[in-house]
């Protein structure tokens, strides 16, 4: 299902949680989606910046994350909501 017609339930940066309300949710038979984004803790301008002004604290940044969303659909947010977040 296309995510436009769905409502966002939960997103996170922990792939153990999203982990966890994916198996809630196939528990309970509730139709799901996730999406997968790369953040990123800045520019490129502004970790070359980093890099001149304080090359210790550039090397000590984490490696870019991924943001996890899960969507389900809008009749059933409310009880996933409820089975997820209690």
């Amino acid at each position: 299902m296309f995510v436009l017609f769905m409502k966002k339930l939960a997103t996170d940066t922990s792939a153990e949680e999203i982990s966890r309300i994916k198996s809630i949710l196939v528990q309970k038979k509730i139709k799901y989606e996730i999406t997968t984004i790369r953040g990123r803790t800045g520019s490129d301008r502004d970790a070359h910046t980093n890099l001149r002004s304080n090359p210790v604290a550039y090397n000590m940044v984490r490696d870019p994350m991924f943001i996890y969303s899960v969507y389900v659909k809008h009749k059933d947010f409310a009880l996933a909501r409820q089975l997820v977040f209690r």
